[in-house]
Formats: C-alpha cells, sequence, structure tokens
C-alpha cells in the first residue's frame, strides 16, 4: 500500500536534479525506489549481483538496500536476496568469495572493494583484472572505499570512458574527480568490520539523556583529538563530556568495548566527532544511528579531498559545525538547560539519517537504472 510520496529537490551550486521517491510499506516491507517514469520499460528483474570484497559492502546490503544475511559453512559464505524496482540483487559476501567461486555466469555487478591502503589497492586490482574473464559480464558498477587522502587516481583506467570495463563508480570521501555522471559519491557509514550493528525502528524520546556529550575514539599523537581529550580532562567545557579513548587503532571490538560504545551513543545528547585522517568518519554515522547529534569539526584535512564532508552538506545534514574545538563552549554551552531545543535537534537528526538512506538508495538504484539498463537498452 501507498503510504508516502516525497519530493526533494536537491541544489548544489549550478546543479539541480529531481529526485522523486515512491516508498512502499506493507505488512512485508516491500522494497521500492523511484524512477523517471516511462523511460525504461522492462518485463522481466534483472539479476544484479553484489559482491562484497570490503566491510563497507555490508553498509550498503544492511543499512542502505535493508537485505538480510544467511551464514553459511561458519561464515565463509555470506548471502542475500531482494527485489526492488526490476531488479534481484543477490549478495555474495565473505573469504569462502574469491574470483573463481562467484558465479561464472554474472551479466550484471556491482564489486564492493577497498582501496584505502596500497595493500588494498593491489587486492582490488586482482578483482579488476578478473573482471575479463567473466564470459557473460555485460554491466559493471564498483563502490570502492577510497583513500582517506583521496588519492584513487589507479582506478582511472577501469573506467569505461577511459577503454575499462567499469560502467559506474561509486567513492567514499570527497575525491575532487566526483562528477555525478561517471563518478558518484558514496557515504562511509558505520563501522560493520567491528559488528556495529543496523538499528532498526530506534525509539527515543524528549527526555534529556545521561550524558550531555561524549567522545569515544582512537587519539593520534599531536592530533586535534588528542587536543580535544586534554580538553575534557582539563574540564575547560562548562558542561560533562563523558570520555574514553585509547592511543592504537584497533582493528576489532570485543563484545564489552562495542556494548559499552552502543551504550553511551544511546545515552548521549552529542556525540564529538574530531578529525581523523579524514574529516568523514564513521562515527558521525554511529551516533546518529542511536540518536545522538553529530558535532562535527569542519576542516580540511591533509590530501587532495574537495571541501569535506561534501555529500552529508548537500543533503543538509543537521549536525553542529565547528572549525576549532574552542568553540564548543558557544556552541553547546546554551544548550545544557534547554532540553525541548536539544531535543528538537535530535527528532530532527534521526529524521534526516532515515530520509538520507533511503533518498542514498534511491539514487544508487536509479543510476544503476540509467548505466545497466537504459543506457544500453537492456
Amino acid at each position: 500500500m501507498l503510504k508516502k510520496v516525497l519530493i526533494i529537490i536537491v541544489i548544489s551550486g549550478t546543479l539541480s536534479y529531481l529526485s522523486t521517491l515512491y516508498y512502499y510499506v506493507d505488512q512485508d516491507r516491500l522494497h521500492r525506489t523511484f524512477c523517471a517514469p516511462g523511460k525504461i520499460k522492462t518485463l522481466h528483474k534483472t539479476t544484479v549481483h553484489v559482491v562484497g570484497k570490503a566491510a563497507i559492502a555490508d553498509f550498503l546490503w544492511l543499512h542502505i538496500l535493508e537485505g538480510t544475511l544467511t551464514d553459511e559453512a561458519d561464515g565463509l559464505y555470506q548471502t542475500g536476496s531482494i527485489e526492488s524496482d526490476g531488479f534481484i540483487f543477490k549478495f555474495l559476501s565473505g573469504p569462502g568469495y574469491i574470483q573463481t567461486t562467484i558465479p561464472q555466469d554474472i551479466e550484471y555487478l556491482v564489486l564492493i572493494l577497498n582501496g584505502r591502503s596500497d595493500e588494498k589497492k593491489q587486492a582490488a586490482l586482482l578483482w579488476l583484472e578478473y573482471l575479463n574473464v567473466l564470459p557473460h559480464l555485460k554491466r559493471v558498477g564498483i563502490v570502492l572505499l577510497g583513500d582517506e587522502k583521496c588519492r584513487n587516481d589507479w582506478i582511472l583506467k577501469y573506467l569505461r570512458k577511459h577503454g575499462g570495463i567499469v560502467d559506474v563508480l561509486f567513492v567514499v570521501y570527497d575525491w575532487k574527480l566526483v562528477d555525478n555522471k561517471d563518478i558518484f559519491q558514496w557515504p562511509l557509514g558505520v563501522a560493520t568490520y567491528r559488528r556495529f550493528p543496523a538499528v532498526k525502528d530506534l525509539k527515543i524520546t524528549d527526555s534529556p539523556r545521561k550524558h550531555f556529550c561524549n567522545f569515544v575514539g582512537t587519539v593520534y599523537k599531536n592530533s586535534s583529538r588528542s587536543h580535544l581529550k586534554q580538553m575534557i580532562m582539563d574540564r575547560q567545557f562548562p558542561f560533562s563530556c563523558v570520555s574514553y579513548v585509547r592511543e592504537k587503532w584497533l582493528p576489532n571490538e570485543t563484545t564489552e568495548s562495542l556494548l559499552r560504545y552502543i551504550n553511551i551513543l544511546k545515552n548521549s545528547d552529542f556525540t564529538l566527532c574530531p578529525v581523523g585522517r579524514n574529516t568523514e568518519c564513521y562515527r558521525i554515522y554511529e551516533a546518529l544511528s542511536f540518536g545522538s547529534i553529530p558535532v562535527i569539526e569542519d576542516v580540511v584535512t591533509d590530501g587532495q579531498c574537495s571541501s569535506p564532508l561534501r555529500l552529508l552538506k548537500e543533503y543538509n545534514a543537521p549536525f553542529v559545525y565547528l572549525d576549532n574545538w574552542g568553540h564548543l563552549s558557544s556552541s553547546l554551552g546554551n544548550l545544557t538547560d534547554k532540553w525541548r531545543q536539544v531535543a528538537k535537534l535530535r527528532n530532527q537528526n534521526v529524521s534526516w539519517y532515515k530520509s538520507f538512506k533511503l533518498l542514498i538508495r534511491g539514487k544508487f538504484i536509479q543510476v544503476l537504472k540509467e548505466k545497466f539498463l537504459l543506457k544500453f537498452g537492456a
């Protein structure tokens, strides 16, 4: 049953586009997205294999497409399937899927790769080279966890417009070459590799939370995070802020540390998000998942990236933005006793994040329609 039709006009610089999102809900939560009426006429559903070789694949599948996963062979293989607006998406992930174990009859492929380090790039290159071996492959989309300094030029030669096999590229971080034609920006999302959950049906109240703010994270020497940690320890703010930090980055969380982190997010009005190696961090999306308002350090980090958080700002994310942690007191200090105003801002962020994921999902499928079906008459 049709419940809601949402029309959103997004204007970025001189670029304007109109995206209409049809959102259907019935007792089985049907998956639908938007498309331009009358442009694409297909009598059958096109099967797209989504092969995940980076942890961000789980964010795409569980958080954006809202699919489910089935573990096989003690997690060696993870699979899922959903139907959405003319597509059948089949998800394949896990260490058991290598180049020679994925289906050889794939025609339409979305491949999720990690390009964050030299080691990960080498593994990604092996996948990109192997695509030419698949005998029935027609169209390819790549979702790439890009380099935090936006050094992604290595993948350009694989784009179809440069003579390669890739029809469309979605890339994380603010790469200057994003053109919304062949290269699109993709959100970083939550740290699924640390087992951060997909939160559904979040229930929030307007009551003040236990903690006014929090900072939980890895602190790098001589960094903004180190400076913020010291300010919290020295009680330089007119409010209390709970803090748990570590000096060394760890790829995994213990069950105890994960539950503690989630509990802090659930019980914090604001989550402080200092820059790391890039302005965009998992903490932003994790805070939103539990209704904690992100406070963003809005500064450019070292590297070749464009202005920070371009995608989130394009969709008018209602965060608190700072260019210096010395401004935190003036930005939040007047809210310590205004719980109704904080509750309003919290509800705005929760509502925005839900809409953002729907819009990203809709845009993703719309681009696949244009690149996989419409342009080539599939």
